[in-house]
């Protein structure tokens, strides 16, 4: 359902951009979380898989790269 959220669990406890129930069992399947990196304004994106038996979100990051990549 997205929106802006705090996931206390997850690394970085960045701003969750979106969520997903990819299987429809009502359990949030996939989290894509933004957090800012320094004072250079570049940002992190972290996609992480959920947890049936947990928080929110599991550890470790699924995937993860910085905003840093696409400017030149």
């Amino acid at each position: 359902s997205g929106g802006t959220r705090v996931v206390a669990a997850s690394p970085g406890a960045g701003r969750v951009v979106a969520v997903a129930d990819l299987d429809g069992d009502g359990r949030d399947d996939l989290v894509l979380q933004r957090a800012a990196k320094g004072s250079g304004g570049k940002d992190e994106v972290v996609v992480l898989r959920g947890a049936k038996d947990a928080d929110l979100v599991a550890s470790p990051a699924q995937a993860t790269f910085s905003s840093s990549e696409f400017t030149r």
